[in-house]
């Protein structure tokens, strides 16, 4: 087990931490065979994963509002609007989540639109600039076949 840069534990810190992290496994394993959400305890409707719907939905919410300064429901709406596929590839959305990426402006911070993985990684590794992507197209038009 690799130890941290930050700080070098003993021989026997390193057991104690190891033996700590496989009694919380165990734990969180033995939890969740039971079948309860991680944070309330209720019933979960898909084993396979840790809270329930309503739990889901309330981080899922939190994250959007800390993020993007997006509500739940305005997420839902923009989805919506754009038949629940990317506004780029127009192609459903076939990651694990099954959600559509909320792409903004990092400059503004004003939410844009809602994209797949792929599509918000390439404009996302072109900068967000316009004369990068057309130089992209070109290259494409040049060397693509």
């Amino acid at each position: 087990m690799p130890v941290s840069n930050r700080t070098t534990r003993s021989a026997k810190e390193q057991r104690k931490y190891e033996r700590n992290r496989e009694y919380a496994r165990r734990g969180m394993q033995k939890y969740l065979e039971r079948g309860g959400c991680i944070a309330c305890g209720s019933v979960r409707e898909d084993e396979n994963v840790q809270h329930c719907n309503k739990c889901r939905d309330r981080r899922r919410s939190a994250t959007l509002r800390r993020l993007y300064k997006v509500t739940l429901e305005e997420y839902e709406e923009l989805a919506a609007l754009q038949n629940w596929v990317c506004w780029i590839c127009k192609g459903k959305v076939t990651s694990k989540k099954g959600n559509l990426l909320v792409d903004h402006s990092h400059k503004t911070g004003k939410t844009r639109g809602l994209l797949c993985t792929k599509c918000n990684a390439g404009i996302g590794g072109l900068c967000d600039s316009i004369e990068m992507l057309e130089r992209a197209i070109e290259y494409l038009r040049e060397f693509g076949e």
